[in-house]
């Protein structure tokens, strides 16, 4: 699989399915923000799921990635598991 990369998308809630919606790395605080991930592998394929095994011969389950969101400095300013779907 290689290493997956991952960009967002982050634009306005209210511009969410607007095609032309311009993407921004600034909001301001109270700004409703959609963020749109894609995961893309080694060669540009879109990731979907993740898998781990749950030990010998167990069957593999799935594992929802998680998103964490800093400043600059490092604070955490959100953290959250992401669901498939």
């Amino acid at each position: 699989m290689g290493e997956p990369t991952l960009t967002v998308r982050a634009i306005n809630e209210q511009d969410r399915y607007n095609r032309e919606a311009k993407e921004s790395a600034v909001f301001k605080q109270g700004d409703r923000v959609f963020l749109e991930p894609k995961l893309l592998g080694r060669n540009r394929e879109v990731l979907t799921r993740f898998r781990r095994s749950s030990g010998s011969g167990g069957a593999p389950t799935d594992v929802p990635p998680s998103l964490k969101i800093t400043t600059a400095e490092g604070k955490e300013v959100l953290a959250k598991t992401m669901e498939y779907g």
